[in-house]
């Protein structure tokens, strides 16, 4: 009797594991049946059977794409009561609890992830993207102010004596700013030809010594993103970023789109599982001569799916 109902039970879970992506690209709610009436749960008690939890790990994940956070949360408890986790559920589980917006088991379960997988590399941006999502959210509108800058860099430590420490370097721009030292960034507020006075003093001889030289700087585009695609759910969506590693500071990038997704490469191809306007956000992150992370831009673009024929 118990093999029986083993056997039916791993029919039934493995008829309708089969037909998971076509009834979610369907929008097609009948995988909810895939529960079984609360047996399945029964089942897993009794038997840690394989393919019994990739359903309930395809469970939590369909919810999850459909952005029914909730279900998505109860359903990843189960994964991690019954099933053996990957760090991908871990990440999954917690970008989850990120947008119930419960902080707190979002970082408890952040450090799990690190000591069960210590030698998972953990996406830089990821963290970056949950502090920013507790602490500062993004609002677009600073993107109008964080435009990519025309920089360069000036060193001419290869020209002089560096171990003369009675030489000094003083530099003026033609913008009114002034630096001092041998290597240092630069950034103008437009590109173009700039005209850069060097004065050199050398204390020992009491005398000073300038030159004038003028300074040509390339254009540089500012960030953006385009997304490529059918607007039909199922459908592949291509993403693409563009000049965010021209920003002095620049570290690392975030796409984050509303149906639960995030992404951490310049380009990727992503599908829509159910018809909404979803938002989509690029977090740019900075490093400061400080070492500290900063967000230095979020571009935003909603992008509306509807079902298809």
């Amino acid at each position: 009797m118990r093999l029986a109902l083993s056997i039916l039970l791993f029919l039934s879970i493995s008829v309708s594991y089969a037909q998971y992506e076509k009834l979610l690209i369907q929008g097609d709610k009948s995988f909810e049946k895939m529960e079984l009436n609360g047996a399945l749960l029964k089942y897993l008690k009794a038997y840690e059977d394989t393919a019994t939890q990739l359903v309930v790990k395809k469970l939590a994940s369909t919810y999850y794409l459909l952005g029914e956070w909730e279900k998505a949360e109860e359903w990843y408890f189960r994964v991690f009561t019954y099933t053996t986790q990957t760090p991908q559920d871990y990440l999954d589980y917690i970008t989850c609890l990120a947008y119930l917006k419960k902080e707190a088991k979002a970082l408890e379960f952040l450090g799990y992830l690190k000591e069960y997988f210590p030698d998972y590399k953990i996406p830089d941006a990821f963290e970056f993207w949950l502090n920013q999502r507790f602490y500062a959210p993004c609002i677009p509108d600073k993107t109008k102010d964080a435009k990519i800058s025309y920089c360069v860099d000036i060193d001419i430590s290869r020209s002089v004596d560096t171990l003369n420490k009675k030489v000094k370097f003083y530099w003026e721009f033609d913008d009114g700013t002034k630096q001092a030292g041998l290597r240092f960034k630069k950034c103008f507020k437009t590109p173009g030809n700039h005209k850069i006075k060097l004065t050199s003093v050398d204390s020992s001889l009491g005398h000073a010594r300038t030159s004038d030289t003028t300074l040509t700087v390339s254009f540089i585009e500012e960030a953006n993103f385009r997304v490529n695609g059918n607007h039909t759910v199922g459908d592949l969506v291509n993403f693409y970023a563009f000049n965010l590693k021209e920003h002095p500071d620049y570290y690392a990038m975030a796409w984050e789109i509303s149906d639960g997704t995030l992404h951490f490469k310049e380009a990727f191809v992503h599908r829509f599982y159910r018809p909404a306007t979803f938002k989509i956000t690029l977090h740019i992150f900075g490093k400061n001569s400080n070492e500290e992370i900063y967000q230095i831009a979020c571009l935003t673009q909603n992008w509306s799916i509807k079902r298809g024929s």
